[in-house]
């Protein structure tokens, strides 16, 4: 864990993944689906991201957050990325 204080920013951040399956499983499309539905959302962009993304972080709980995905030999990870201000 690496933690960087900016004092001029005030920014927090909070990380969440999910171990998945490997590429080679056959459930392995379903974090790449869950993936597409959350997408990425930034609140001064006047892109809202999917629907479902939308309606998800439509409070005032965080000012971005994006999801990421990649899948390897042996597990394929799921992360969600969050950022607000403290």
């Amino acid at each position: 864990m690496k933690h960087i204080e900016d004092s001029s920013r005030r920014l927090t951040s909070v990380a969440i993944a999910w171990e998945g399956v490997s590429w080679t499983h056959p459930d392995a499309v379903l974090p790449v689906v869950l993936h597409s539905m959350l997408g990425a959302w930034r609140q001064d962009e006047d892109r809202l991201g999917s629907e479902f993304a939308s309606k998800l972080w439509s409070g005032s709980c965080c000012e971005r957050y994006t999801a990421f995905h990649t899948s390897y030999t042996l597990h394929g990870p799921l992360w969600l990325l969050c950022g607000s201000r403290a």
